[in-house]
Order: C-alpha cells, then structure tokens, then sequence
C-alpha cells in the first residue's frame, strides 16, 4: 500500500465521508426520481409480494431490497419504504467502503465507489439498482483481497469460487 501522511489520511476520510454524506442526502430528497426504470419495477415487486424479488437470476438485487424489506416488515409508510430503497444503495457502497478503509487500510477505494456512480449518473444514480454497479464494489473489495494477502495459490481458488 502507499503510504500517507496523518493530515493526508484525515483530510481523505473526512471529504470522502462527506461525499457519502452528500449522497445521501442527495438520495433523500431526490427519492422519486430513483424510481426510474427497473428501480421502479423491483421495489413496486417487493413491496407488493413483501419479500426479495429477483428475475432471470438477478441475485445481486437482494443488496438493493434489504432495507426497503425491513422497513415494509416493520410497518412504516410507503414513502419512508421508498426513501429506504433510495438510501439503502448509499448504504451498500459506504459499507463496502467502510470495509475497505478500515479492514484493508485503502485510503481511495471511496472515490472509486463514487466515480462509478458518477461516471454512471444517468443510470447509477437515476435507477440505482443496476447489478453492475454492485459487481464493481464487489470486485473493488475481490482485488483488495487478493492484492493484501499472499497466502498462494490455494487461497486465489478459494477465492474464485466465492
């Protein structure tokens, strides 16, 4: 890993943090405007059928639906159902980052989540949900793994495979 001076360190945390902060916040207000497309038709489905709703083996909608689901199984309204599914997306790639950051000590795998959705806006941040967004944090946090630990070539197997 490259190494970083302290103030560095804390200036990066702290802008990334606020960048998620902003996304957030973003998420929020702009929750209608993310139900655009697919986004609109799985959260119409979950709610409805009140469970994880996933087509033509689209498993990787279930990190999309989690909180949406638990706040239908909780009882609230539907907008507060429909901002959760607007904000659970932020969620998703600030735990991803979290786990980066603090697991991995990868001081820039932040701003690669968010360019991802930056470089997407049309389709990342207007319908969120789209797979390959997921896949890319996904492999963000694969190429950490396998770039941090050197235990051989048994591991990259065992790696492969999940």
């Amino acid at each position: 890993m490259i190494k970083t001076s302290p103030t560095y360190t804390k200036i990066n945390d702290g802008l990334t943090h606020l960048s998620f902060l902003l996304w957030a916040w973003m998420a929020l207000v702009f929750f209608q405007e993310r139900l655009y497309s697919d986004s609109g038709f799985f959260i119409s489905k979950v709610i409805h059928y009140e469970t994880f709703w996933m087509e033509l083996n689209r498993f990787m909608r279930v990190f999309s639906q989690w909180l949406p689901l638990t706040c239908i199984k909780l009882g609230f309204d539907l907008r507060t159902v429909l901002q959760a599914y607007s904000v659970g997306h932020v969620v998703f790639f600030y735990l991803i980052y979290l786990i980066a950051r603090y697991r991995y000590q990868h001081h820039y795998i932040g701003w690669l989540l968010i360019l991802t959705q930056t470089l997407g806006i049309l389709w990342g941040f207007c319908a969120p949900g789209y797979e390959l967004y997921y896949a890319t944090a996904f492999l963000a946090l694969f190429a950490l793994e396998m770039y941090r630990n050197q235990s051989g070539f048994w591991h990259y197997i065992l790696l492969s495979l999940f």
